[in-house]
């Protein structure tokens, strides 16, 4: 459990980057390979400039887009 007042964190869990901590410290970020990205992930090929767009919800996190997120694109 973290403790209170620290931010969320998302943990890559496989590939080049196994292990990585990114602090979510923002309503909305990006994941991808460009270094403008929250989530920045340069080592793996697959990885788009952009990958994904994704924001805070209710009860957790979805991509823009989904029908839980105020956005469109």
């Amino acid at each position: 459990m973290k403790a209170a007042g620290l931010p969320d964190t998302l943990t890559v869990v496989n590939g080049p980057e196994d292990g990585t901590e990114f602090a979510l410290t923002q309503r909305e970020f990006l994941i991808g390979s460009d270094y403008a990205c929250s989530v920045n992930l340069r080592l793996d090929t697959a990885i788009e400039s952009v990958h994904v767009r994704a924001c805070v919800v209710a009860d957790g996190y979805c991509t823009i887009g989904c029908p839980r997120c105020n956005h469109s694109t």
